[in-house]
């Protein structure tokens, strides 16, 4: 007989079956800090490390961390002097978040942003990420092995494909007195698929502060 996983999902129903994997969480940090120390490596001018709350109020925490590289940047000439930068953005993202009693959701994808920022620091920034996805059982998940026996499946759980979109503001200091931070709040909305036969929506915000690191002028 083959086996069969049975466990309840996010919304009280089942998922398709799982992925038994008891390293698979192991396996994800180290791909995560492989990739980030592939991009602290990349050199830039206007490289930053961002650190933000992100999820659902208080039913859904989460944290997200970005490392970016900027691809092109357009200062400030002629007649348009109130902006000191405008430019895309290479973003290397990871981020998790609790739901309570059900599950965990860990991602790793790769984003593109676009931002603009102002001579007094004010700053406009969307963009979007693609990124894998895995969610983790809570609690006690059981497969049926046959012979009317079943087992506990270790770290029960199993991948999607995410995409997100995000658009917001904050205010860079380094426009006012130098300092190498800056804070944004972003209103963002992913998709999880497949998730049993339809998605998974998520919005979210995110609300967090980046360290820039070489110069500490937009100039």
């Amino acid at each position: 007989m083959p086996k069969k996983q049975v466990h309840p999902s996010a919304n009280g129903g089942t998922i398709p079956p799982i992925t038994n994997n008891i390293h698979s969480l192991n396996h994800t940090m180290r791909y995560i800090l492989l990739a980030l120390t592939l991009f602290i490596g990349l050199p830039s001018t206007y490289a930053q490390l961002e650190v933000s709350y992100w999820g659902n109020t208080i039913t859904r925490p989460g944290l997200q961390l970005a490392f970016e590289v900027p691809l092109g940047n357009k200062q400030a000439q002629g007649r348009n002097q109130k902006r000191l930068f405008k430019g895309h953005l290479l973003r290397l993202e990871a981020g998790r978040y609790l739901q309570p009693r059900t599950h965990t959701n860990s991602f790793l994808g790769l984003g593109w942003q676009f931002r603009t920022i102002r001579q007094r620091g004010f700053k406009f920034e969307t963009g979007v990420t693609l990124a894998y996805s895995r969610i983790k059982n809570k609690g006690a998940t059981f497969e049926d092995i046959g012979n009317g026996q079943i087992e506990q499946v270790p770290n029960a759980g199993r991948g999607y494909f995410l995409a997100k979109y995000a658009i917001g503001m904050g205010k860079d200091l380094r426009a006012r007195n130098g300092r190498p931070l800056a804070w944004h709040i972003r209103p963002s909305l992913a998709i999880q698929l497949p998730y049993n036969t339809t998605v998974n929506v998520l919005p979210a915000i995110e609300l967090g502060i980046s360290y820039y690191f070489g110069k500490r002028s937009i100039e």
